[in-house]
This record gives C-alpha cells, structure tokens and sequence, in this order.
C-alpha cells in the first residue's frame, strides 16, 4: 500500500557472505531492463562485513511508481550470484469521501438553504450536484481556503422553495471522486420532531502575544449523549471540547457546551465559523461571520 515500508529479504546463507556484498537490482519497465536502484536501503543490522544468511532491503514510504520486479545479487570476486526476484506491486491508498448535508434551524423565508459538505478527500477532485425530486441541479459551489490558500473541504449548496421544503422533497448530494458516484439523501423530519437551540458566540484572547478566539457553541433541548458537534472553520472540520452543564431552574435542563480555540489569523481569513449540530442523523448548523477590519 502507497506510504508504507516494503520489506525484500535475500537469503545468502550459502554463499558465507556478508550483506556488504549486496547490491539490488530493479527492472525497468519502460525497456525491459535491470539496473542497479537506491530506493532500496540496507538495514543497519545487516550492513556490517559480518558473514549472515538473510539480508534486508527496505523501500521506505513506497509509491506506486516503486512498483517493479526485483533482484538482489551477491558479488563474490568476479561473480555476482543473483536471486529469483519478488515483485513489488503497490497500490494507491482507497479514500472515500465523507458527505454531510446541513440544514438550517429556521426557515421563515420562501427559499430554504441546502448545503452539502464533503471532506476526507482533495477537494479538487470533487464534483459535486444534486437531484431534487429526480431532477439535476448543478447547486452553487462554495469554495473556502485556509491560510496555505489549500482547500480542505467542498461545499455545495442549493436553495429550494419553502412549499418544497414543507412537503419534504427528496434531495439527493451527488459526489463524484475518482471515477465513482457516492449520494447522500436528505431525511425528511417527523412530524413530531423537536428542533434543538443552538447558540454561538466567540470570546478573544486579552494575551497580545498568543492572540486566540474561543468559540463556542451552545445546544439545549437534548440530552447529551444524543448530540455530537463539530465545526467548519473556512476550510477545515475541527472537533472541539464538550461540557455539560444541568442547571436548576422551573425544571432541570441540560445544556451542551462545545468549545474550540482558533489562532486570531485563522478567525480574521477563515471567514466564517459554522457550529454543525448531528442529532439523530440530522445536521443542523449555525454560522458566526466575521465582521472585522
């Protein structure tokens, strides 16, 4: 697998040898010939003039382009003794994108926002649609960068009539990666369903020289064992710290703290802080912009 160390063993125990003899030969696809590589390194236990009977080579953090036919060969005087080879076949890692579709906590409009939100692939390499009631909508890409300028996630939203929205349409996110379909279906909300208070609010750091912003995000309404939060701050999906507070009151309530501290550079480029909410396969979300100068 891409990434990972690669093992080859030479066995020389006939030859009394020492591993200092060895030298590793590599095919050459492209004209079907062998010549001597270094992408093999000796390993230290085995690369002093001490006569052994296996010897060791190692492809560190291989790629796909290591993939070949391999020899080692023991040089004796004017010989050289070379082995049957083993192939070395490497394969690209499998990632699979991660899709989440938000929804906002109110609609009191007549279009209601639909965004979904990939991540744990490149995002250059993500196309992204919709189907809504079976038909194609293109959406509107929503492009964030980080302070490398990197893009960490995708994003895509579509707005759909609030009539729509209350006879639960079925939306459908379509992601295209690496030659493969992957969707994600918006679940229609019970009639009976509660939707759950989320507060957000950012705190900053009077240390001028670690200039911090505390976020927090605020939920109530659920238990807690029911909830779990992260965020997407610009570019990047981050897990903050929780705390539960019960607080005495009419009744007992819970309440759901989740906390995150961003560099005061990461709040002033991110853009925008959203607080994502999944409550029972849900995500609901809550945005805090930044207006600074």
């Amino acid at each position: 697998m891409a990434g990972e160390d690669i093992v080859l063993k030479c066995n020389i125990a006939e030859l009394y040898s020492p591993c200092s003899t060895v030298a590793w030969l590599r095919v050459i696809p492209e004209n079907a010939t062998i010549t001597l590589t270094n992408r093999l390194q000796i390993d230290s236990h085995h690369s002093s003039n001490q006569w052994t009977s296996i010897c060791t080579g190692v492809i560190a953090n291989a790629t796909v382009h290591d993939s070949s036919m391999y020899y080692c060969a023991a040089v004796q005087s004017r010989f050289a003794h070379i082995g049957n080879g083993s192939r070395v076949i490497v394969k690209e890692r499998t990632v699979f994108p991660v899709i989440d579709i938000l929804t906002p906590l109110i609609t009191n409009g007549p279009w209601v926002p639909i965004q979904c939100v990939v991540n744990g692939v490149e995002a250059s390499r993500v196309h992204m649609f919709w189907t809504v009631e079976g038909r194609k909508k293109k959406g509107q890409p929503v492009l964030t960068h980080g302070n490398d300028g990197d893009i960490q996630i995708a994003r895509n939203q579509i707005l759909i009539t609030a009539e729509e929205w209350e006879r639960m349409v079925q939306c459908v996110c379509v992601v295209g990666f690496g030659g493969h379909l992957y969707t994600k279906t918006l679940q229609p909300l019970a009639d009976n369903t509660v939707m759950p208070s989320v507060d957000i609010m950012a705190f900053a750091s009077s240390n001028n020289h670690d200039s911090t912003v505390t976020l927090q995000c605020t939920i109530e309404g659920f238990a807690p064992s029911h909830v779990y939060v992260h965020w997407l701050i610009g570019s990047r999906k981050k897990t903050g710290q929780t705390l539960f507070v019960w607080e005495e009151g009419d009744e007992k309530s819970v309440k759901t703290h989740n906390y995150i501290t961003v560099s005061a550079e990461e709040w002033r480029t991110g853009g925008t802080c959203t607080c994502v909410v999944n409550l029972g396969g849900w995500m609901f979300n809550k945005t805090l912009l930044y207006y600074g100068k």
